[in-house]
């Protein structure tokens, strides 16, 4: 029979086939379809086992910071013993080093094992795949780094659950409740990328979303934008940073009023200028979040402004260039270990991200959660078209997900006309997926501008080290 993990990993196999005849559909067809893509992640997202989890989530809140410790040894050593026996990648690495379940009993004896890079995973990754098959199937996702270096990532129905709980459980924290309607502004195509005329945006009735296209901001459709918010305030906003910060610099530069109930954002760096300006269109309490496909670590802000490791989800280390750990106040690299996703599990993963501990570590809240201050390590500049549409870096690394080949892709905008894309590679298969890039680009681009490609050594950084996706040259 087929589970609901096979058809959500059949639907994203198949998504870029069904794109076009879900463009050529009328609209109230597209929201249909919408609504049914929604069903299937609805079935995986709010299964009973995910009201199980959050009540469990909600209850572990109010634990005292000696009981979450407790509660992360326990879980690490529950991780470190079905990883020896059925994960091949670390089942070796413990015989080799002569290290074995016993050994690893609280987080204090992570260092037997070594620190673990992306690079490691884009070579070795069926490695991680946990033979403890599970029965209703898996699913197969890929980042979409920031650098445009995806990773092959698998979980299973279960894990989207459990994750699904931490998320709402951030959403109680802003006194939003499980299910209420939201405004999406992310990264799927909902609508035709050729639109000159709303609705920029379609219906997922069954999850209770409305999802707007990122891809038509511009000057020419904004008041379309701005009129169909003014109809929704009072819900739940949610989106990438760069892009919810488009929207409401446009919206206070048209004067527009649209009071949101919370504004989350997530899946890439919130700036201070950004959170100012959502927070003054909006008339909302900005709740950002720090997490990853691979579901390794999870970083949320409270409702009292301070961000907290999630440490029911995993353990956070912060590790300086040699793999020691850094007092309070000293920036290093964050190495996660996480618990939810047994399917592929990731321990002392060091995913490029830098961040400290407050050395303040009371907040109002009272939750159990350490206090941690993670700081951009990447960043990059919108890519403006002739047409005036405003591209944020998420919009653009849409194209590049599901690409594994690459080290880093960046896109470098010389002029007005020419962009080049510059690679930098990881394998055999670059040049492949490099033309694979140029033709989904030039399409999302809709021959605005001369695209090329450019194979490098090294990415181009600022000065501060920062990898930008998107580098305005002119």
């Amino acid at each position: 029979m087929l589970s609901i993990a096979h058809l959500e990993n059949w639907i994203r196999k198949t998504m870029p086939k069904l794109q076009p005849l879900y463009d050529a559909a009328p609209y109230p067809l597209r929201n249909v379809l919408t609504s049914a893509r929604g069903y299937v992640l609805t079935q995986m997202r709010y299964s009973p086992a995910f009201w199980r989890h959050l009540e469990e989530l909600l209850e572990r809140e109010k634990h005292s910071p000696e009981e979450m410790e407790e509660y992360q040894n326990d879980s690490l050593r529950r991780l470190i013993s079905y990883v020896f026996h059925h994960v091949p990648f670390y089942r070796q690495l413990m015989l080799e080093r002569n290290v074995r379940p016993r050994d690893i009993r609280s987080t204090k004896d992570l260092h037997r094992l070594p620190i673990l890079g992306r690079e490691t995973i884009r070579a070795r990754w069926k490695e991680f795949l946990s033979d403890d098959e599970s029965k209703g199937g898996t699913v197969r996702v890929f980042t979409s780094g920031t650098t445009g270096a995806g990773l092959p990532v698998v979980y299973d129905a279960p894990a989207v659950a459990r994750n699904q709980a931490f998320s709402e459980r951030q959403r109680i924290w802003a006194g939003v409740t499980p299910r209420e309607w939201r405004i999406t502004f992310l990264g799927s195509r909902i609508v035709p990328l050729n639109r000159s005329c709303p609705p920029f945006w379609a219906y997922n009735y069954l999850e209770k979303q409305i999802l707007m296209s990122i891809f038509h901001l511009s000057p020419a459709y904004i008041s379309h934008y701005l009129a169909f918010l003014a109809t929704q305030c009072g819900k739940v906003l949610e989106g990438f940073p760069t892009v919810l910060s488009i929207v409401s610099h446009m919206a206070r530069a048209a004067g527009a009023s649209l009071p949101m109930k919370a504004v989350f954002t997530n899946g890439e760096p919130l700036s201070m200028q950004g959170r100012e300006a959502m927070e003054s269109a909006f008339a909302a309490k900005v709740y950002d979040s720090y997490g990853m496909t691979e579901w390794a670590g999870l970083i949320q802000e409270c409702e009292r402004g301070r961000f907290h490791v999630i440490s029911d989800y995993g353990i956070l280390e912060i590790l300086d260039q040699h793999g020691q750990p850094v007092p309070s106040g000293q920036e290093g690299y964050l190495a996660w270990t996480g618990f939810i996703n047994r399917r592929m599990p990731f321990i002392r993963y060091r995913i490029g991200d830098k961040g400290m501990w407050d050395q303040d570590q009371t907040c109002p809240c009272g939750r159990p959660f350490p206090l941690v201050s993670p700081t951009v390590t990447r960043d990059g500049d919108n890519l403006v078209l002739s047409d005036g549409r405003i591209l944020s870096p998420r919009a653009i690394n849409q194209v590049l997900k599901n690409k594994t080949s690459f080290k880093v892709c960046q896109l470098v905008q010389h002029d007005k006309e020419t962009l080049e894309i510059r690679i930098v590679s990881g394998n055999g298969e670059a040049e492949k997926e490099a033309a694979i890039v140029k033709k989904d680009l030039d399409m999302l681009l809709m021959g605005q501008f001369h695209t090329f490609v450019q194979f490098a050594r090294e990415p181009i950084q600022r000065a501060s080290g920062k990898i930008p996706l998107i580098i305005s040259a002119n």
